[in-house]
């Protein structure tokens, strides 16, 4: 089942994260961490979010959603699955063959994380993903980090600058993305960001999951960002089905197939309970962003690399 997942080196970055998409998490924030422990998938308290309306990049003919077995591709080849994933599998499919055909997009991406036992503030950060070769520019809303990869370029590793702390003496660092240094505040690594990237893994996790095990199965016409959109929720029932995680939501932009938000719990006290782990969502798209090599060059002069 795919896994879900010195002093100035640790106290580096805070800077490496890598998408998979999620739902909103109920935003009333905890007085406490005890209460911050166990915050609840809430899909009726997703809050508006602006997503532009462009989208003349994507292809959106013969890829029509599956939704309580309607519209069903009947031609598609599909594995042997759990019969009651049939749905949210041919739905992960036609996202990802949608969103192959974006060149690229920007992005404002936004995650909540629990790590180390807590659940961390929100991140508000301005996304630059393109599809080939993989490309990724983040730059932190609070003016804290800005973050570089490029498929192919680098060495194979992230470019990152931190503007406060400790690590903010050293101007750049160049780390593997799966590094102990670079996963430090991140649960997966920069090269696993973007809804495509999001949507293969979970089209993954769904193939894996065993075909007699009892789920609890959800996938609706709902509404996310004020736009239509489709809604799969998904409750795995024990950590021998699922060891990651117990539930997850997740919400399909019924016309871009973009994934637009995941939230997921994992386990708690053995497979006895549960409790918020993350939460991703992508606001202000836009789908005809056009990036070039120049937006994933660390000599670009409006990046802090080259400095």
């Amino acid at each position: 089942m795919a896994k879900m997942a010195g002093l100035l080196a640790s106290a580096a970055i805070g800077v490496f994260l890598v998408l998979c998409g999620d739902p909103v998490v109920n935003t009333n924030q905890p007085k406490n961490d005890g209460d911050r422990s166990q915050p609840r998938i809430v899909p009726t308290e997703v809050a508006p979010v602006e997503i532009a309306t462009a989208a003349s990049s994507l292809k959106t003919a013969a890829l029509t959603p599956v939704i309580n077995g309607q519209s069903l591709d009947q031609h598609s080849d599909i594995p042997p699955l759990n019969p009651q994933l049939v749905e949210c599998y041919r739905n992960l499919d036609r996202a990802i063959r949608q969103l192959s055909t974006v060149h690229s997009y920007t992005a404002r991406w936004v995650r909540q994380i629990r790590l180390y036992g807590s659940v961390r503030d929100e991140e508000h950060v301005d996304l630059k993903v393109r599809h080939e070769p993989f490309s990724v520019h983040l730059n932190w809303l609070d003016g804290s980090q800005q973050a570089l990869y490029s498929e192919g370029l680098y060495d194979g590793k992230l470019i990152a600058h931190k503007s406060r702390g400790f690590a903010s003496l050293r101007p750049v660092w160049r780390l593997l993305p799966e590094s102990r240094i670079a996963m430090k505040d991140s649960r997966y690594p920069i090269t696993q960001i973007g809804m495509l990237r999001l949507a293969e893994r979970l089209k993954q996790v769904v193939s894996d999951i065993p075909l007699e095990a009892k789920l609890d199965v959800s996938v609706t016409r709902s509404e996310f960002q004020n736009r239509p959109a489709i809604r799969q929720y998904v409750n795995f029932g024990s950590p021998a089905v699922q060891s990651d995680y117990s539930e997850s939501e997740l919400f399909i932009d019924e016309e871009t197939m973009g994934l637009v938000s995941i939230t997921n719990h994992g386990w708690t006290n053995g497979g006895e309970g549960s409790e918020f782990i993350e939460h991703y969502r992508y606001e202000q798209i836009n789908w005809d962003a056009r990036l070039t090599d120049e937006d994933f060059d660390e000599k670009n002069e409006a990046y802090p690399f080259a400095r």
